[in-house]
């Protein structure tokens, strides 16, 4: 078989003021099958197990005083995860929170939490085994360290 993939990302980051950035990231694939002999139904379909469009938005705070917070929002079009199209991926629309403190330029502590909101989806459709979730809320919580 033979498949086609082409698209474009996309991605800035600006300073909104003194201490607040942004950034934004998009991500469009035109992946399609253009040949396929053994499954000619899926000839003209997306690639499965890729989404046409994601994107992401995040915004970033830095005090003076050592403090970071980024909220990020971020988004899957549904999908596929087969060539045929018959097993749903479902949209993804999932928040995160990164937090740190800096308490000098060698240490510094940071939580972060992906799927803030703990959004319930199907992340992956094999067809072999039952749809799996996304990962649910999770927390990461460390230190960092330099020694120059």
């Amino acid at each position: 078989g033979k498949a086609r993939s082409r698209g474009v990302e996309l991605e800035t980051q600006m300073e909104l003021t003194a201490g607040f950035s942004a950034t934004f990231n998009y991500t469009y694939a035109d992946s399609k099958i253009i040949a396929n002999d053994l499954d000619p139904l899926s000839v003209g379909q997306q690639i499965g197990g890729v989404p046409r469009n994601r994107a992401s938005v995040g915004f970033t705070y830095v005090s003076p005083r050592g403090w970071r917070v980024t909220p990020q929002f971020r988004w899957l079009q549904a999908s596929f995860a087969d060539n045929d199209h018959t097993l749903p991926v479902d949209a993804q629309h999932i928040v995160d929170l990164a937090a740190s403190y800096s308490f000098s330029g060698s240490a510094e502590v940071f939580v972060r939490i992906e799927n803030l909101f703990n959004q319930r989806y199907i992340a992956d459709n094999s067809g072999f085994n039952p749809p799996l979730r996304g990962t649910p809320l999770s927390a990461f919580v460390g230190a960092k360290l330099s020694f120059r």
